[in-house]
C-alpha cells in the first residue's frame, strides 16, 4: 500500500472520529478494523470538527473514499442511482480526455514534433509526411512559447 492510501485512512479514521455511532456502525466491522490496521501510524490528521468536510484540507483519495462510504452505507437507493450516475458521467469525461490525450494524431501531430500529420495527405493509403523547414520550426516554438 503506498504512503498517499496510508494518509487517507488515517484521515478516514479521524473523519469517523467526529460521525455519529450510528453511521460509523452502518461501515462493516471488518472494513473500519482493516482501516484501523493500515493506516499511517505516524500521520496525524488535521480535522477540524467545526468545518464542514467540504472545507477541510483532505486529500483527494480520502473525498474518493467517503464518496465511496456515502454511496454503500449512508445513501438511499435514489441517493446511490444519482451517484452512480455522477461517477459514470466523470469516468466518460475522464475516458474522453485520455483518447484524446493519446491519440494517435495528436502525438504526431504535436507542436514539439518536427512532423506534421495533416489530415488532407493520407492519400490513396499513402502517408505524406512533411517536415517543417528551419524557418516555419522557428515560428511555431514562438507560438508556443507565447500562447500559454
Amino acid at each position: 500500500m503506498t504512503n498517499e492510501m496510508a494518509f487517507a485512512i488515517a484521515e478516514i479514521n479521524e473523519i469517523l472520529n467526529y460521525l455519529s455511532i450510528q453511521q460509523v456502525n452502518k461501515i462493516p466491522l471488518k472494513l473500519r478494523n482493516m482501516f484501523t490496521l493500515v493506516s499511517h501510524a505516524n500521520y496525524i490528521p488535521h480535522i477540524d470538527p467545526n468545518k464542514s468536510i467540504l472545507e477541510q484540507d483532505i486529500s483527494t483519495k480520502t473525498k474518493d473514499i467517503l464518496v465511496l462510504f456515502y454511496r454503500n452505507y449512508w445513501s438511499d437507493s435514489d441517493n446511490k442511482n444519482e451517484i452512480d450516475k455522477i461517477l459514470d458521467e466523470n469516468e466518460n469525461r475522464y475516458q474522453l480526455e485520455l483518447s484524446q490525450k493519446y491519440s494517435t494524431y495528436n502525438i504526431f501531430n504535436s507542436s514539439n514534433s518536427a512532423m506534421t500529420l495533416p489530415e488532407n495527405d493520407v492519400q490513396d493509403n499513402k502517408l505524406i509526411v512533411k517536415k517543417d523547414n528551419f524557418i516555419t520550426k522557428i515560428i511555431n516554438k514562438l507560438k508556443s512559447w507565447f500562447s500559454h
